[in-house]
């Protein structure tokens, strides 16, 4: 993977974002202009294009719920609030990393400079191959849900041509107005989702995990730097080596700490959007997962169509989105811990030391990131701090709505059964009824009516 003081991001995975249009700019400088201009129109007739789609998709979507989305179950509405949420991303993640193309190579030239001097060799090796790794899992996630896609048209039909045996199946064709001609068969549907469902795997898989890579480097300076602090801790350490040495030597990872936690301000800052929408994924992901487990067949066929459509895509895609949410919360939590373990043994140097110089230093330190807690965290420009509080709140708003939901599906479960249970028992007692007045119309034995009835002669 190249030297030690290699570049934390290879060259090659740079111009794999420019390929796909996430970073219209040079990595290196250039005075060639209309390579400039054209990398950037590249981009943008990639955002020209996903709109297309997009327009596309809101029109399936509006004829498929048409009757009204507040009559829809309510499983079913989760997932439609899902598949819009997944389509609709691609083009706000373009448009932003448009515009905040140069902003996004100054924060990796940002990272690699403050990362140099503090990360050692296999460190930097083990950053680079966690950005080669990120796209092999981007490049399986890309293929998986393509197919899952595929798979669910497929499922869709089969489902058609069972209700419907003259449906005409991949050649049949539904109306849609935006697309020249007025319709669309369905082998062209799978193909133009297909194309448009990986793409859009491929826009929620590759800034997230870059971004992780990014935060992984400046965990183990942070770690680096905390482990050193820890051997200063020491209490041997304090009473045998110089004042003057010490004190030298927390300045400099002073220094070092307050440009690691600069650049956790500018990832903050600058990424805070691809941030904000990563979370909020991490909450939809596993609510649609849910939903589609509990989901209940829609009374209206479109709607079921579309069920049976997106099954395996929800099943697939929310599952990879999870394994890869908990990656990212887990390396940014292990990044918060290991910035906020430096207060340990900067408490520790300043209980423990022997000269007032090395104590105050080390408070002055200590003190310093106290009033500098933000920059201690990935928190989405103040958003919010993922730190583990926060993990363990997001995992309990989870668990808490699987339960209530479940619970909710079991007692609704209990009511529809006693309800079918009172319903069957209504119609056998109305048969008893109807079935005994038809004996008194064909009778006109009043003492066998009497008989009949109990009735006291």
């Amino acid at each position: 993977m190249g030297p030690s003081n290699a570049p934390l991001i290879p060259s090659y995975i740079l111009i794999l974002w420019q390929a796909t249009g996430l970073l219209p700019q040079f990595v290196s400088p250039s005075k060639n202009v209309h390579l400039k201009r054209l990398l950037r129109a590249w981009t943008l007739l990639i955002i020209l294009v996903f709109c297309y789609f997009y327009t596309i998709e809101l029109n399936v979507f509006i004829r498929t719920y048409r009757v009204g989305l507040n009559k829809l179950e309510f499983f079913t509405m989760i997932l439609c609030i899902y598949r819009e949420f997944f389509f609709v991303l691609p083009i706000v993640m373009l448009i932003f990393l448009f515009v905040k193309s140069e902003a996004i190579l100054r924060l990796v030239k940002t990272v690699d400079d403050v990362t140099l001097g503090s990360l050692e060799g296999p460190q930097r090796r083990t950053v680079r191959w966690f950005h080669v790794g990120s796209w092999v899992f981007a490049a399986v996630v890309v293929v998986g849900a393509a197919y899952a896609n595929y798979a669910g048209i497929e499922l869709m039909l089969a489902e058609m041509k069972l209700l419907f045996p003259d449906d005409l199946g991949w050649v049949g064709e539904q109306r849609v107005v935006v697309i020249p001609g007025g319709l669309m068969s369905y082998r062209l549907m799978a193909i133009i989702y297909g194309h448009a469902v990986a793409y859009t795997a491929y826009c929620w898989t590759v800034p997230p995990l870059f971004l992780v890579g990014m935060v992984l480097a400046l965990g183990y300076g942070f770690a680096n730097l905390g482990a050193e602090l820890k051997e200063i801790s020491k209490q041997s350490n304090l009473k045998n080596s110089f004042v003057f040495d010490i004190s030298r030597r927390i300045s400099r990872i002073r220094d070092d700490h307050r440009q690691l936690r600069s650049a956790v301000n500018r990832v903050n800052n600058t990424a805070a959007f691809i941030i904000i929408l990563s979370t909020i994924g991490d909450v939809i992901m596993p609510v649609s997962l849910v939903s589609q487990f509990l989901t209940e067949e829609p009374k209206e066929l479109g709607a079921m169509f579309t069920n049976h459509c997106m099954k395996y895509g929800v099943y697939f895609f929310s599952a990879c989105t999870i394994v890869q949410g908990i990656l990212r919360i887990s390396v940014f939590v292990w990044m918060h811990e290991q910035a906020s373990s430096s207060k340990v043994h900067l408490r520790k140097i300043v209980l423990s030391a022997l000269e007032s110089g090395v104590r105050d230093i080390a408070k002055q330190f200590e003190e310093e990131m106290s009033e500098d807690e933000d920059s201690l965290s990935i928190s989405g420009n103040g958003f919010f701090a993922i730190t583990k509080h926060f993990a363990a709140t997001l995992f309990g708003v989870i668990l808490t709505y699987y339960l209530l939901i479940y619970e909710t599906k079991d007692e609704k479960n209990d009511l529809d059964e006693l309800q079918a249970y009172q319903e069957m028992t209504f119609v056998k007692l109305t048969a008893q009824i109807q079935g005994l007045i038809n004996h008194m119309n064909k009778s006109s034995d009043h003492s066998l009516l009497t008989a009949q009835l109990n009735i006291p002669g």
